[in-house]
């Protein structure tokens, strides 16, 4: 029976989630796309995408540096032998 209170304080919670005005649709979707909390989340979605972007070019420029290296060694090694 305990099972059949929580779903029930589920739905309740839910319920009471769904009335509150905070539930609503954004500023877009209400037709305010100037709103100041659009230009924020456009702004950290550009910033999430460049990070991302640098994190790929890191790996990528680690990745280059490691080769280049390890063709250096192997070149050393083989004029040496």
């Amino acid at each position: 029976m305990s099972w059949l209170k929580a779903i029930c304080k589920s739905g309740v919670s839910l319920a009471l989630l769904a009335l509150t005005p905070s539930s609503y649709a954004c500023a877009v979707c209400f037709g305010n796309s100037d709103a100041p909390i659009v230009k924020g989340v456009e702004v950290s979605v550009l910033f999430m995408v460049g990070v991302t972007y640098f994190l790929i070019v890191g790996g990528v420029v680690s990745f280059l540096l490691l080769r280049r290296r390890a063709l250096r060694q192997e070149k050393g090694q083989t004029e040496s032998a």
